[in-house]
């Protein structure tokens, strides 16, 4: 038994949360937790709900993530939506991503 009084659950299982909010045409999607590779599919189809409007990635809950994660959060960027409240560690790999990529 874990201490949530669990029994068999994994305490090291990789979870990601996923909450989208839509306010004056602006599609807010909220990441918290961990983000994987195996998280990217979930994550791509509602950013894809969301392509006519500004898009912001929040990612003031993120707790950690794969190069995956990163190189899509990156790409996101790229196309042009907003990653706010990007934790400085996120910033910096996403930027060293983008150098290594470059060179």
């Amino acid at each position: 038994m874990n201490a949530n009084g669990k029994v068999g659950a994994n305490p090291h299982r990789v979870t990601l949360r996923i909450e989208k909010t839509i306010e004056n045409g602006t599609a807010t999607i909220r990441l918290i937790g961990r983000a994987r590779s195996e998280h990217l599919d979930a994550l791509g189809a509602e950013v894809q709900t969301c392509a006519s409007r500004v898009v912001t990635i929040d990612l003031a809950e993120i707790t950690n993530l794969d190069v995956e994660a990163v190189h899509f959060l990156s790409a996101c960027e790229l196309r042009g939506f907003y990653l706010i409240n990007c934790p400085p560690f996120v910033r910096e790999w996403i930027q060293r991503e983008r150098e290594t990529e470059e060179s």
